[in-house]
Formats: C-alpha cells, structure tokens, sequence
C-alpha cells in the first residue's frame, strides 16, 4: 500500500513539472492521470485485503476489501465484495 501511495503521488508531481508541450505529448492530461493513478491505489487496497484474506487475517483484509469496495472502479468493487463473502 505505502509503495503505490507513494508511487501515485510521484507520478503525479513528475507529471505536473514536465512544461504544458512534453504534457500534450505523453498523451494524458491532469484529471486522466489522476484517475487512472486512483484505479491503481483501489486495486492495491484489493491486493492486500487478498494477501490478508489468504494468510488468514480476515479481519484486517476486512478493512482493505471496504475501502476498495467504496472507492473502486465497478470491477473493484465487484472483487472486493467477493472478498467480504
């Protein structure tokens, strides 16, 4: 979880710094990215909650499955109630 957080707030400084042409040119604009950087923050929540749930810690996979479940893409919230059941 810290790696992606991490990770989704670099990207997102290093986007903002490139100049407003190199932006254009990678294709992506602010929100884009940002939603797309806060898809991959709700799978790793998912992620966990499953690394939890199969090393036998359903109460903290519990916590990760909710936060993917109210913040995820239809997809994500799909797996993360799966992982409650």
């Amino acid at each position: 979880m810290e790696q992606a957080t991490t990770d989704a707030a670099y990207t997102l400084t290093f986007f903002n710094s490139l100049d407003k042409h190199t932006q254009t040119l990678t294709g992506w604009t602010e929100p884009k990215l940002k939603k797309a950087l806060q898809n991959l923050l709700n799978n790793a929540y998912f992620e966990t909650g499953r690394q939890h749930l199969l090393s036998g810690r359903r109460l903290q996979a519990m916590k990760y499955f909710f936060v993917a479940l109210q913040k995820g893409t239809s997809f994500t919230k799909i797996k993360a109630l799966v992982g409650l059941v």
